[in-house]
């Protein structure tokens, strides 16, 4: 296999990644694939903490993934303005209950579904901005949207 270098987290892991996905990782793979995983999640963090969001503890893109919130009376489908594994921001043209189901659609094939709540809610340019936080979201759902997220941070 290919040595890959240390300095380049993001390259190393998207090529591990493939590799495990391809039958190219026989050994340890699980292991070699959570250290890339958490070297790359440690330079986007750093790099984000320089541009003032030290307060965040995961990474976060600025990401126009399409979701749709499921409400007690109401369906309404929109996208996201930014999205990290923790949750995301949205606009909407009506606010939000405080917690909702919601479907977050990753690719043609991919959803991601679970509960989420509002954390901080505005209004500006007639349109209600709202930030959640996804509640309850398993461990491969997680990944899964993470994976999204370090994959536009790396670019």
């Amino acid at each position: 296999m290919v040595q890959l270098a240390q300095s380049f987290p993001a390259q190393r892991y998207f090529a591990l990644r493939f590799l495990a996905e391809n039958g190219g990782l026989q050994t340890s793979k699980d292991a070699v694939l959570a250290e890339a995983r958490h070297d790359l999640l440690a330079v986007v963090l750093a790099r984000q903490a320089k541009t003032g969001e030290a307060r965040r503890t995961m990474p976060r893109a600025p990401l126009a993934i399409a979701i749709t919130l499921h409400l007690d009376e109401w369906e309404t489908d929109t996208v996201t303005s930014d999205l990290s594994a923790g949750g995301c921001a949205l606009r909407l043209y009506n606010a939000p209950p405080s917690q909702f189901r919601f479907t977050l659609r990753l690719g043609d094939d991919v959803r991601v579904r679970g509960w989420a709540r509002v954390v901080a809610s505005g209004y500006r340019d007639d349109l209600h901005l709202a930030c959640i936080s996804f509640v309850g979201l398993t461990g491969s759902d997680r990944q899964k949207v993470e994976d999204l997220v370090l994959e536009a941070c790396a670019c």
